[in-house]
């Protein structure tokens, strides 16, 4: 009994492990900047920058993709609540 759960916990941290990388890789799939998606082709760069300092994304800039994975692994571990792109708000 206990090989079996220890099975199925096992596959369970496994399918999470996988949501999780596909999800990431469909949110950092979309191409161009976010902050210029939502502010439009008029934006100026002040107001870019503003919402890159918002959205955190100007903290991300230098990092590469592993860490930017644990980054978001840890928002996801912690459920802290995040700013949507299309509904600016939590």
């Amino acid at each position: 009994m206990a090989a079996y759960i220890a099975r199925r916990l096992f596959y369970a941290l496994l399918t999470l492990f996988g949501v999780t990388i596909v999800a990431f890789g469909l949110l950092n799939l979309q191409p161009g900047d976010p902050a210029e998606l939502l502010l439009g082709p008029y934006a100026t760069e002040e107001a870019i920058e503003i919402l890159h300092k918002e959205l955190r994304l100007d903290d991300l800039s230098g990092l590469d993709i592993w860490a930017f994975w644990a980054i978001y692994l840890v928002d996801v571990s912690y459920l802290s609540p995040t700013i949507s792109l299309f509904f600016s708000a939590p």
